[in-house]
């Protein structure tokens, strides 16, 4: 996986070796670059032997999950993980690619695709419904207004008259 590292040794039957243009018993890199590794090594026997291994690099599984995500105090959020086909263990112990979360706290999910692995988490936060609050009920004479409020700031707002625009209100009789 992009990121990883991969080392290869000779065994100890073998007194030099030279590594795609490397010498030593030991080849370490990072694996940055896909392409042959080829190794030449001299058996104590004096015989010379050749192996090539082709080295492929797999980008890891993306990260999908929100760093946030709230829910409505009694609601529950449905998590994706994306990456189809993968595996995936989530905190929950559950292993399916979406799961739907109603707690509050940090939601993780490790995603595999059997050589890369990446770890991707969430918070959920729970936020209480908002309870608005327009007073007591009131009567009017015809002509009059009165001016209701809602007594909630930060919220979004759908009045009788599909009007959403403030938490004040005027009913005109």
């Amino acid at each position: 996986c992009q990121g990883d590292s991969l080392t290869w040794t000779l065994g100890v039957l073998y007194t030099q070796a030279f590594w795609n243009g490397s010498n030593g018993s030991t080849l370490s890199f990072g694996t940055a670059v896909s392409g042959p590794v080829t190794v030449r090594a001299i058996g104590l026997n004096g015989c010379p032997a050749e192996d090539t291994v082709l080295v492929s690099v797999l980008a890891p599984p993306s990260a999908n999950l929100p760093d946030t995500r709230g829910v409505c105090d009694g609601d529950s959020v449905l998590l994706e993980a994306g990456n189809p086909g993968y595996s995936y263990v989530w905190s929950s112990g559950a292993t399916s690619q979406t799961i739907l979360a109603s707690d509050s706290g940090l939601v993780t999910v490790n995603m595999s695709d059997g050589v890369c692995t990446i770890e991707d988490s969430t918070f959920i936060d729970i936020v209480p419904h908002p309870i608005p609050d327009l007073g007591t009920d009131s009567t009017f004479c015809n002509g009059d207004s009165i001016l209701l409020q809602t007594g909630m700031a930060n919220a979004s707002y759908l009045w009788s008259d599909n009007g959403m625009d403030s938490a004040r209100w005027f009913v005109t009789g």
